[in-house]
């Protein structure tokens, strides 16, 4: 049996995926870690970044970006408002500061090589952090 073939087929790599989402949470439970964190890195070492064992296909990155945002929503409703609410000046200057020093460095480095202003501040945004960083640190 040719293993390349084997690997290209879309039962291949749906059976590696329904091991994951089976095998991921039990093991990651067994060591006193979240679940969803053991879903996290068995698709982070099965993944074209490290072992390879699944190919590069569309329907892997798509199953990708919802997990991304499962966790995203899962952080969502862990969210203790009330904390955030009473920290609101910490939290927002923190998360000000998280977005606008990257920002400015990028658009810094960005005027240094010579970009236009506009392109510069577009470039220094790519820099600039969006995500949920802020809430861990209060």
């Amino acid at each position: 049996m040719n293993w390349a073939a084997v690997q290209m087929s879309p039962a291949y790599g749906f059976t590696i995926v329904a091991l994951i989402i089976v095998f991921g949470p039990l093991v990651a439970e067994r060591l006193r870690l979240p679940g969803l964190l053991g879903l996290l890195i068995f698709g982070a070492v099965i993944g074209p970044n490290m072992l390879d064992v699944l190919p590069r296909f569309t329907g892997l990155q798509a199953v990708g970006s919802i997990g991304v945002l499962y966790l995203i929503f899962l952080a969502g409703l862990q969210l203790d408002l009330e904390t955030f609410v009473r920290y609101r000046v910490i939290s927002a200057g923190f998360g000000l500061l998280t977005a606008f020093i990257p920002m400015a460095l990028g658009t810094g480095v960005a005027l240094l090589l010579d970009i236009d202003p506009r392109p510069a501040i577009l470039i220094g945004s790519f820099w600039a952090s969006f995500t949920l960083i802020a809430y861990p640190t209060v």
